[in-house]
């Protein structure tokens, strides 16, 4: 599975994720340092794992900024890029805590809309396919994207799982580990 073009940032400031807020300024930052990243041409020209969807690489921009949210309870911000985005382009998050955590009942329709509407996810600190580390080392080759592939997938499986966990939640079985949602969310 690729990265759909164009990026789209997404940062909930008031999530602070597993680092906790010591290292969480860092990790918003991480952010637009990638978007700015992924804008070089030097990086652009090694493109691979890539999904298009009727996007114009020699004339479309490949990010689209960074979105803060305004209402962690409601995610208006989230909202309207979700509504933007269309299926057609990938959101990239610091964590996937900026999409989890404030779970209110609207934050959760959301993440499931984005698995429904198949819209791709990279988390730039994921604990297993962290991107980071690319924006330090300068790269000659198309592993960044490689890696984008793999985080993609390992978000998408986080977000499933938790909306399978809040699923069980709600019929009280809590504390269980659901196993992720397939019924309409089979990965793109």
């Amino acid at each position: 599975m690729g990265t759909k073009l164009p990026l789209y940032g997404y940062i909930d400031p008031t999530a602070t994720g597993k680092r906790g807020k010591a290292r969480r300024a860092k990790d918003i930052g991480l952010v637009q340092k990638f978007l700015d990243y992924m804008n070089r041409p030097d990086v652009q020209q090694h493109r691979a794992d890539l999904i298009l969807e009727g996007f114009n690489m020699g004339v479309d921009p490949w990010t689209h900024g960074v979105h803060d949210e305004v209402n962690s309870k409601t995610r208006p911000e989230l909202e309207e890029l979700i509504n933007r985005i269309q299926g057609k382009g990938t959101i990239v998050v610091p964590t996937v805590h900026d999409l989890c955590e404030n779970n209110s009942e609207e934050a959760v329709d959301l993440v499931e809309r984005i698995l429904v509407d198949k819209i791709t996810v990279l988390a730039m600190k994921d604990e297993i396919f962290p991107l980071d580390h690319f924006m330090c080392d300068p790269h000659e080759d198309s592993a960044v994207f490689q890696a984008m592939s793999s985080n993609v997938l390992e978000v998408r499986r986080m977000l499933e799982r938790f909306i399978g966990n809040r699923e069980n939640m709600n019929s009280n079985d809590k504390g269980a580990l659901a196993p992720p949602k397939r019924v309409g969310l089979a990965a793109p």
